[in-house]
């Protein structure tokens, strides 16, 4: 039986993971937070991350949904073009079908599309310039 005095409920706490509740429990009482050591490697804000796609000629396959950064292939990239992408911090995320890099800025998945509910554009009709503020 659902017991909601016992359930589970997360918060995104930006840099610092995901903060996880569990109330009332006896072996937990009180958020933790949880890191893996990818998120703590991960400090590529938007602006490198769509220079580094741009630089590597990935544009075509790429699209900036929120803040996130996704690589949609055709195909199975080559395995060079797959370790170059891990090392700069995208992932396979096995639920979109697609390679994405959060620019620091964790979730925990949810069930949704995020292309529903966050704008969506494709990486070459965004400018970085336009992404720097400006000098005062």
């Amino acid at each position: 039986m659902f017991d909601p005095a016992r359930s589970i409920r997360y918060t995104n706490n930006g840099p610092f993971g995901a903060s996880v509740t569990l109330p009332g429990s006896h072996v937990l009482d009180g958020p933790f937070f949880w890191r893996t050591w990818q998120m703590a490697n991960e400090t590529h804000n938007l602006i490198e991350v769509l220079e580094f796609v741009k630089a590597q000629g990935l544009g075509p396959f790429a699209e900036v949904v929120g803040r996130w950064v996704w690589l949609t292939f055709p195909d199975k990239p080559a395995a060079d073009v797959r370790e170059q992408i891990k090392g700069y911090g995208f992932r396979w995320i096995v639920k979109r079908g697609r390679w994405a890099h959060n620019c620091g800025h964790y979730s925990i998945g949810g069930q949704a599309d995020p292309r529903t509910k966050y704008p969506v554009l494709p990486v070459d009709l965004v400018s970085v310039d336009d992404l720097r503020p400006v000098a005062a």
